[in-house]
């Protein structure tokens, strides 16, 4: 058993998306527990790969069917196999990172049906692009704090807003127009998409702990945060982690280290309340 299971009921997954958008204006929001551990995987152009392998790939991912074997993967299957392993070592949310690509738009009923089943699992954020998250039924779209207002007013009551923010103007300004969640690059270390969203260092827990009392949505923290300092970034206010998924890493390695890490996040949530 996935110790996703311990904190995340898939029945009540199912239930609040069916829920959501059922009120004018009122598109619910992520339960604290479900953004305890997001992995963050950033997917190659559409065209890079042949879709239809793709999609069957990722529902094979989310019903838990094997993979091929890693000396036959594609770049997608790959992509698919890590996700599967941060899911089955406990990710409590997964947030995609959609480059652009007309193929995208080519596979709209697949992606419908596919953001289904993995909804059912765990909730799917994703970085920026509306037109992927309301084609996938995702959760949230995580966008810059200046598009907060746009991007729900674009979105209606389809889908949640979350924010990108470094600062405690910019998560003041993201939670007063609407913003269900805010995510905080660069806390500990820089990571390469880090300079595009404008962070030139680390903030520290310090800053993050700022921005956390700032406000009274949950915060995630990102950026150089392992088994060894996840819990300064819990007690700094974080409500959870997001961990970027690297190829680099063994899918066993990376299932086991996902795992490691949602226990020290659960024990330091535990010891915070």
């Amino acid at each position: 058993d996935s110790p996703l299971h311990s904190s995340l009921n898939p029945s009540k997954r199912v239930a609040q998306t069916a829920e959501r958008g059922t009120e004018d204006g009122d598109v619910g929001v992520l339960d604290p527990a479900e953004l305890a551990l997001v992995a963050v995987i950033t997917l190659p152009a559409a065209d890079e790969s042949p879709w239809e392998k793709y999609l069957a790939l990722l529902k094979a991912a989310v019903s838990g069917s094997d993979h091929p074997a890693a000396a036959d993967a594609t770049p997608w299957e790959t992509y698919l196999a890590l996700l599967k392993a941060a899911v089955s070592g406990g990710a409590t949310a997964v947030q995609l990172r959609v480059r652009s690509g007309e193929a995208y738009h080519k596979a709209t009923k697949r992606l419908c049906q596919l953001g289904e089943s993995l909804g059912a699992l765990v909730p799917v954020m994703v970085q920026d692009r509306s037109d992927v998250a309301l084609t996938l039924s995702a959760a949230a779209v995580i966008t810059h704090s200046d598009d907060v207002a746009h991007t729900r007013k674009v979105l209606g009551s389809h889908c949640s807003v979350g924010a990108v923010v470094i600062s405690v103007e910019e998560a003041s300004h993201a939670s007063s127009h609407g913003a269900i969640c805010l995510s905080v690059p660069g806390v500990l270390t820089l990571e390469p998409e880090d300079e595009q969203q404008g962070v030139d260092s680390p903030i520290g827990c310090e800053g993050l702990a700022q921005i956390c009392t700032a406000v009274t949505i949950p915060v995630l923290a990102k950026g150089g945060i392992n088994c060894v300092n996840a819990a300064q970034v819990i007690a700094a206010g974080a409500a959870g982690v997001a961990v970027e998924l690297s190829l680099d890493m063994g899918l066993e390695d990376t299932r086991e280290n996902i795992k490691d890490l949602h226990a020290v996040i659960l024990k330091a949530l535990a010891e915070r309340v």
